[in-house]
């Protein structure tokens, strides 16, 4: 194998740096996807952790002294990410909340968390093997992408044990791959993924229903989000569908409205985020995603998100600043925040 096919890979190892340093690395690498809570003293901690960038997913496997994760509203602000992160579970397991989702799980369940939503979890001694994926590649894949996360498959379900198989065989494989045999295995476990998301058990917006009014109005909306006129009114004219359908299709995210809004804002905080938009005044951000005016945009911002935009923007540049591409090498701990962030479809 050439040099140049190896993907990029980074590891740490508690064995080697000593537990303190360790968990610092860990910290630094997972900053994007959620604040790391060591419940001992760190020194005691021990990991060993594997990470490969394929391209157009993340793969990581570790193994982990106990943990607790929590992502907030204003890290979601300021990550600027929007992927989905799915875990398999080798060893442990956790419990938490995703959003206000319980959620429990047991070594051999996959679960998916939705990066655009907060999350608080508690795991003790562990391992998991983790595929941050960018949504892209699964939104046009599933029936409902909104509905995925804190979803937990469980590992008695045939299907579920087919879909770990393959987890625990591309992280056996994955650093001995070519790119261009790492962007087949990425697209082949995203399809897999996708399919036995919408294939499982009392899924109602299953694979063989994307043609339903759910499906069309999600898709309608996540197509309209720039036009400041989307609204209940405008969606059930143009889809087809009552005020009364289109509330109980809603109705666990608060309403329409709300959903509208909800995506309207972590549409304009991946903007803020995005160095490529750093040119653009907040203001027209705030317009483009359908913002009537700058300070109705701040405050509904700062009430989802806890922080001001101009707050969000300045985080998410520091950011950006720690972790120019041709500074940082594979074992540099900024190098995963790096990866994750230039994730691509």
């Amino acid at each position: 194998m050439s040099e140049e096919s190896v993907l990029p890979r980074y590891q740490i190892s508690s064995i080697a740096t000593g537990g303190a340093v360790a968990l610092q690395q860990f910290r630094e690498s997972t900053r994007d996807i959620f604040d790391v809570i060591r419940p001992g003293t760190a020194g005691d901690y021990a990991i060993d952790m594997q990470a490969v960038h394929m391209g157009n997913l993340l793969l990581s496997d570790l193994r982990s002294s106990a943990q607790g994760f929590q992502r907030s509203r204003a890290m979601v602000a300021t990550a600027g990410i929007d992927h989905l992160m799915v875990q398999l579970y080798t060893h442990g397991g956790f419990a938490g909340l995703a959003d206000t989702i319980d959620v429990r799980v047991r070594a051999g369940d996959v679960c998916i968390f939705d990066l655009t939503r907060t999350l608080e979890t508690r795991a003790g001694d562990y391992g998991n093997i983790t595929l941050v994926i960018p949504r892209p590649l699964l939104e046009d894949k599933v029936a409902d992408i909104d509905s995925l996360h804190g979803l937990v498959l469980d590992r008695d379900l045939p299907l579920t044990q087919i879909l770990a198989a393959h987890i625990r065989t591309l992280a056996q494989h994955a650093a001995g791959l070519a790119a261009g045999d790492a962007a087949i295995a990425s697209r082949g476990t995203i399809q897999l993924l996708a399919s036995l998301v919408d294939q499982r058990p009392g899924n109602k917006t299953r694979a063989t229903a994307m043609a339903t009014p759910l499906r069309e109005v999600l898709r309608y909306i996540h197509g309209n989000l720039h036009d400041s006129a989307l609204g209940p009114t405008q969606v059930a004219q143009e889809c087809g569908v009552s005020r009364a359908t289109l509330y109980r299709m809603f109705e666990q995210s608060g309403g329409v409205a709300e959903f509208i809004r909800e995506r309207r804002l972590s549409g304009a905080a991946m903007d803020l985020a995005s160095p490529s938009a750093h040119p653009r005044r907040i203001s027209d951000i705030a317009r483009s995603w359908g913002f009537a005016d700058d300070s109705s945009f701040s405050r509904a911002f700062r009430s989802h998100f806890g922080i001001s935009p101009s707050e969000a923007r300045t985080a998410s540049a520091r950011t950006w600043a720690r972790a120019q591409w041709g500074g940082l090498s594979d074992q540099d701990s900024s190098a995963i925040a790096y990866w994750i962030r230039m994730l691509h479809e």
